[in-house]
């Protein structure tokens, strides 16, 4: 007898991707979503259902035992554990009950000095601190373990992004530092990309891809948004190059913002990216592509955007602004 699938051959899922995870620096881990699992809609399962006017969540509960997260100001999830950056330490929080979270290790000073970044790749984490970019073996996602003499100093790391082979570090003043990870083991610096000093106070980047062209999402501070082309198949004749080409950045996009750039998230693997700016009001980008001739960055009336054409670059992207939204001077209590 055939066994009968489920329609679309549909799985359960970890109760864990039922929540949101906000790191906070006076509460710590701050879970949000409808405690009540016999609920209508348990978890944050009422974004979901199609009906917009119940979009409203809960906050499950907040985690701070013995203050050990007080200075969260980071979070990244791998698999069901969270690893969360305060200003001390990294500590691994194990949420397979996202409802009964408990501590599992904390990696402090000498290890990780003001930890400032993290991003999770396989086996191996970075973290961006103080004293440059690091390695940890996360074999045991429990129990990270600092790799010995795997560090690409830089003078102000402050987060990471991993895309293949390579590390996207921002540097601060320094600008887009590119480091090559394809050891985990043994880290190089690649490359430091400023623009002639265009990127000076880089806070955070994402990577993005449109066809066969990969691009560089920058939070530069008082500089707003960059946006660099750093893979195109115009850099590479033959069009072969590997899995992981080493890039190749071109300051292609700037879009002024009303307050310093900090923070920009990459959120659905397509084609928006989150700013978060100091004056607490993200707004989303649009980067679609546009043939070089069309290629003008645009914001919205509250912004300037400038853009120089390349003749080496026959491809570009239009920014536009989507939506701003103003969430207050303490986002992740809003609505809880």
């Amino acid at each position: 007898m055939r066994q009968q699938l489920p329609e679309n051959e549909e799985q359960p899922i970890h109760l864990l991707y039922g929540f949101l995870y906000v790191a906070d620096k006076e509460e710590g881990l701050i879970i949000v979503g409808d405690p009540d699992l016999k609920s209508k809609s348990p978890g944050v399962g009422t974004l979901l259902d199609g009906n917009p006017a119940n979009n409203f969540l809960k906050r499950a509960l907040a985690f701070n035992p013995g203050g050990i997260l007080t200075g969260a100001h980071r979070i990244a999830i791998a698999g069901t554990y969270a690893y969360v950056l305060t200003n001390k330490a990294l500590v691994v929080v194990d949420l397979d009950n996202p409802l009964a979270p408990r501590v599992t290790a904390t990696i402090g000073a000498p290890a990780l000095n003001d930890p400032r970044g993290i991003a999770v790749q396989f086996r191996y984490a970075f973290a961006a601190d103080r004293d440059g970019l690091k390695v940890l073996d996360v074999t045991d996602l429990a129990q990270p373990k600092l790799v010995a003499n795997a560090l690409v100093p830089l003078e102000d790391a402050r987060n990471v992004y991993v895309a293949r082979t390579y590390a996207y570090v921002s540097a601060g003043k320094q600008g887009l530092a590119t480091i090559d990870v394809e050891k985990p083991d043994a880290p190089k610096l690649d490359q430091i990309f400023s623009a002639e000093g265009q990127l000076n106070d880089v806070n955070d980047v994402k990577i993005g891809m449109v066809a066969a062209s990969a691009y560089a999402f920058v939070a530069d501070g008082k500089s707003g948004l960059h946006v660099l082309q750093i893979i195109s198949p115009w850099d590479d004749p033959t069009h072969f190059s590997g899995f992981s080409p080493r890039p190749t950045p071109k300051l292609i996009a700037t879009g002024r913002t009303r307050g310093s750039a900090l923070a920009i998230s990459k959120g659905i693997d397509r084609d928006r990216a989150v700013m978060n700016l100091a004056t607490n009001s993200p707004f989303l980008v649009d980067v679609a592509p546009v043939p070089l001739i069309k290629a003008r960055p645009r914001l919205s009336t509250s912004a300037t955007a400038s853009y120089t054409p390349s003749p080496t670059t026959p491809g570009s992207i239009q920014v536009k602004l989507v939506r701003q939204e103003a969430l207050g001077s303490n986002a992740c209590k809003l609505g809880f």
